[in-house]
């Protein structure tokens, strides 16, 4: 009898032991799934917040502000092209200057005998551009010219018998031609000559001559 009451302690200990076991090992899968639970929760807050709350929540923005302030932007794409179309229309002038420059082209061209003792240096509204020592030369003066009198300048200077092998020859001439035209080539008409400006080989003294023209 006191045999069989030793073995039933033993064993309801055991069984108490083991249920404590079983206890723990559920509060650890609650625990377990509680912050489970909450980390899902966090991390769908943070990659899809919420946006509709109950009336009331500290913090949240009405509906009616939301909707009035979408109201109040432009579309991206009709503010842009409202801005670019007011730009255009603040610079017509400019752009069609600027086209009109564009079409007309303006460049010096030399031509005549080499060495006839002079080279002349030519400036374009009082800056210089280039020197012309004999014939077959072409500059591009488009960029100094401005629509409006525009003014252009021959410094020639006398070189000594050294750089004349027309001494007192007057028919030997250095000719520099001023010319417009759609583009720059040295086949142009004479009616897009603007300026002519020669020097032959019988002078001996320098010379500075300014003449004008016009640009409409």
């Amino acid at each position: 009898m006191a045999e069989n009451l030793a073995t039933g302690a033993k064993g309801g200990k055991k069984n108490e032991f083991v249920r404590a076991l079983i206890d723990l090992f559920i509060l650890a899968l609650l625990i377990g799934g509680a912050g489970l639970g909450g980390y899902w929760y966090g991390l769908h807050e943070r990659v899809v917040p919420v946006e509709w709350v109950p009336k009331g929540t500290e913090g949240a923005v009405e509906e009616s502000v939301i909707k009035e302030a979408a109201q109040s932007s432009p579309v991206p794409d009709q503010k842009a092209k409202t801005e670019s179309t007011a730009a255009a229309a603040a610079t017509p002038e400019k752009n069609t200057e600027s086209k009109k420059a564009d079409k007309v082209k303006y460049w010096l061209t030399s031509s005549g005998s080499d060495f006839i003792g002079y080279s002349i240096t030519v400036f374009v509204n009082g800056e210089q551009v280039d020197g012309f020592f004999g014939p077959g030369k072409i500059v591009d003066i488009s960029s100094r010219v401005k629509p409006g009198d525009n003014s252009i300048r021959f410094d020639s200077k006398q070189l000594g018998e050294d750089y004349n092998n027309h001494d007192g020859d007057a028919k030997s001439e250095l000719v520099v031609k001023l010319v417009n035209g759609p583009k720059i080539t040295e086949d142009f008409n004479a009616k897009n000559v603007i300026v002519t400006y020669k020097r032959n080989a019988a002078e001996t003294t320098d010379f500075k001559d300014t003449k004008h023209f016009d640009v409409k």
